[in-house]
């Protein structure tokens, strides 16, 4: 059998049911093999990069390997952003790539090209993926696919890439000779000491507070963490990454766009479990002494090159996320607790989050986004996918959705890539096809990659886009005003939105244009139809985003009243 008839059989064999791409002359067999197997859904996007974030999004909601494939040269390099992206925010990824024959391929370093449309696509994407190989003897092809999903999906996951040169894809191979790829590498143990370290920092703590990062979700930890929160009694808080689980008794989204509320939680905590956030300097600011001054901290992460780099911790513990807390919760549910002994400081974080419940609000005569995201939460049904883009829209929606039980939000995170919520809303809806799925975003992220309402128009998903339009670049404007004298060069100056109803007519999608706080009673009958809309939200283009962890009088007054 031909190498891109069985590379096909064994995506089969494997479960996958859907594959992301753009045709292109060097990966047509591929294409074509995977076809023929009648069991595999190709999706044909209209851009590589969104055959990316499709894939993406669509691991995240399956569960399963994300597969995109694109051809060499052009194609490969317009996946770079969405490789990227998966192996920022860990996700299991599988991108295979065309490539010119093994005899095009340039080895000279004098030389920049020697086949047509080709790049050095292995060295280009090192840095962005956990593993990347081009195949250049057809019998290694079933040693290489082993070993490239074993390692997108094991430990901290992430993308993957093989590169496929078109006469290796041609070429005939006995299946029963191939060899086979066997890891060497075992799970991480779990040992006593850091389970009764932990359970000690816990019984020592009045004020203990979970911190949820995106680690947990890509460990499936969500049930365990559940479990530990019921037996502990401990509140939470989210990074952007962590919003995606739901907890109930969650005090809102924490870092330097994070709700007020939130902050003071972390500021006044005396214990801060971390669990699978890389604390970044977009979650602690320019200093721990800003964010956590009181707090020791226990910081668990599958990635232990994660620890220390940007802030110490008291304990770090180098572990699967749903591993440890799953000893955790036994060795907890074996000893005698104190029932309530947190319910002063629970008292307290209740009324924060009264106190500042509306401290994201940008204004209170204008149409305001995050009140707007907050009353668009209370409509959407359980089961829905939000998908998020980046710049302002992202951190109204960060600061003023009310995650429900079931729900996902889904965010590029490492990265930030505008353009993102498009793609993903149609890989999750591929991946969930029962679900509601809503794409939010600015004018601008949309149209980075708008030219997937035309996929959108042919499946007709019933995706619903919600852009929130004020006519330019919100977060780089916002930056452009403080330190560049208002030059609004490029958020202004050159920079239009598109009219949003020509656009929708000319996809044939459903408009609707927001302009009020009543129309927005139109969403309880939208989320129940099955159309796809664009959904246009007018904003005031003074609304700019306010960076509540900068309000530091607030916080450090109420550490006083402790």
């Amino acid at each position: 059998m031909k190498v891109v008839d069985y590379i096909a059989e064994y995506l089969q064999s494997s479960g996958t049911k859907h594959v992301f791409g753009f045709q292109g002359g060097s990966i047509t067999p591929l294409i074509d093999a995977i076809g023929k197997t009648g069991s595999i859904e190709y999706v044909q996007n209209y851009h590589e990069q969104a055959s990316a974030f499709c894939a993406d999004a669509y691991a995240r909601i399956s569960g399963k390997l994300g597969i995109a494939i694109g051809s060499n040269g052009p194609g490969f390099t317009n996946l770079i952003s969405g490789i990227a992206n998966a192996y920022l925010d860990s996700i299991p990824c599988l991108f295979i790539t065309g490539q010119v024959n093994t005899t095009d391929i340039n080895i000279s370093e004098n030389i920049r090209q020697n086949g047509f449309q080709e790049v050095g696509t292995i060295d280009i994407v090192k840095p962005i993926t956990k593993y990347a190989v081009t195949i250049k003897h057809s019998s290694r092809i079933k040693f290489e696919l082993d070993k490239a999903i074993h390692i997108a999906t094991s430990r901290r996951k992430g993308a993957v890439l093989i590169d496929l040169p078109l006469d290796i894809q041609f070429e005939e191979i006995d299946k029963s000779t191939l060899i086979s790829y066997v890891p060497q590498e075992k799970d991480l143990p779990i040992d006593t000491m850091p389970i009764q370290t932990t359970i000690a920092m816990i019984e020592s703590s009045e004020r203990p507070l979970v911190l949820i990062g995106g680690g947990v979700r890509n460990s499936g930890a969500v049930e365990e963490l559940n479990r530990f929160i019921a037996l502990t009694a401990i509140p939470t808080v989210s990074t952007l990454m962590g919003l995606d689980v739901f907890t109930p008794n969650n005090y809102g989204f924490c870092g330097i766009y994070g709700n007020t509320y939130a902050n003071l939680s972390a500021y006044n905590s005396d214990l801060l479990l971390v669990l699978g956030s890389r604390l970044s300097k977009r979650q602690f600011g320019k200093s721990r002494e800003k964010y956590a001054p009181h707090a020791r901290i226990i910081h668990v992460d599958i990635d232990e090159n994660e620890f220390g780099h940007s802030v110490d911790a008291e304990a770090t513990i180098n572990a699967d996320i749903r591993l440890f807390l799953r000893e955790l919760n036994k060795a907890i549910s074996l000893r005698s607790t104190k029932s309530g002994r947190f319910s002063k400081w629970l008292k307290k974080l209740d009324d924060w989050k009264i106190k500042y419940a509306k401290s994201a609000l940008l204004n209170s005569k204008n149409f305001d986004p995050v009140q707007v995201v907050a009353e668009i939460s209370r409509t959407i049904p359980n089961g829905s996918i939000i998908c998020s883009d980046v710049g302002q829209n992202q951190m109204w929606l960060a600061q003023g959705f009310e995650l429900k039980y079931n729900q996902r939000i889904l965010n590029s995170g490492g990265l930030g890539c505008m353009g993102f919520s498009l793609p993903a809303a149609i890989g999750a809806k591929v991946a969930s096809p029962q679900s509601t799925v809503a794409a939010f975003m600015g004018d601008g992220g949309f149209q980075m990659n708008l030219q997937e309402l035309q996929l959108i128009a042919q499946r007709q998903p019933g995706i619903k886009c919600i852009v929130f339009n004020n006519h330019t670049l919100g977060m780089i404007k916002e930056m452009q005003k403080k330190f560049f004298n208002e030059n609004y060069l490029g958020t202004e100056i050159g920079y239009q939105a598109p009219n949003l109803r020509l656009l929708a007519d000319a996809y044939g999608l459903r408009y609707l244009k927001i302009q009020t706080m009543r129309q927005l009673d139109f969403f309880s009958d939208i989320w129940k139809d099955n159309d796809s809309y664009i959904i246009e939200i007018e904003i005031n283009q003074e609304n700019t985003y306010v960076l509540n962890r900068h309000n530091e009088e607030r916080i450090y007054g109420e550490i006083e009243s402790l």
